[in-house]
């Protein structure tokens, strides 16, 4: 987190605190997503300037937070203007391309908030299996050596078994031969 202030810009951290780093840090608490601030220390002075994270320099951000093993990296920039907070939001998925958001609020909680979403929305668009009406894609699948109903009940309950699978039909049943029509959400692979 960098702050534009009247005081000029500067970095938040576990060392250097400021109110608005806490407003994030409450935020990240309440929507379940852990935020680890850097500490600010010498090492991290030296790897990153104010200006590097203003401008949102993705390679400076990505090299100097190696030091903490995260999984994925977010940048914020905020200038605290008369009645209102205007920033950035830049959060970094490793070996993917970043993305960007522009947040502003009246109050720092208000603002934080807003970063939060744009984060918790960021994982939820990357990581969450979300089914809707329409989505699904219907592959037909041949199973052979069905030699009893038990054998294809298994197969059946398998199938349903499976995160991706939204319906599984029985076709047609020939011989040691079932075929399924299976509603998949995603592609066949």
């Amino acid at each position: 987190l960098v702050e534009d202030s009247s005081q000029g810009r500067h970095l938040t951290g576990v060392s250097a605190p400021s109110q608005l780093l806490n407003h994030l840090a409450e935020q990240s608490r309440r929507i379940g997503l852990p935020l680890y601030a850097p500490l600010m220390d010498d090492v991290d002075q030296r790897r990153l300037s104010p200006t590097e994270v203003w401008g949102m320099f993705e390679d400076s951000i990505q090299s100097a937070s190696r030091r903490y093993q995260t999984d994925v990296v977010v940048a914020v920039r905020a200038t605290k203007l008369e009645n209102l907070i205007d920033g950035s939001v830049l959060i970094l998925f490793p070996e993917e391309e970043s993305i960007r958001h522009s947040v502003y609020a009246e109050t720092e909680s208000d603002f934080a908030a807003q970063v939060g979403n744009q984060v918790a929305k960021a994982f939820s668009d990357k990581y969450a299996a979300v089914r809707r009406v329409g989505d699904s894609l219907s592959v037909t699948l041949q199973v052979s050596r069905i030699n009893s109903y038990a054998d294809l009940n298994r197969v059946q309950e398998y199938l349903k078994q499976i995160g991706v699978v939204r319906s599984v039909y029985l076709v047609s049943l020939a011989e040691d031969i079932a075929r399924f029509s299976v509603a998949i959400d995603g592609d066949t692979q």
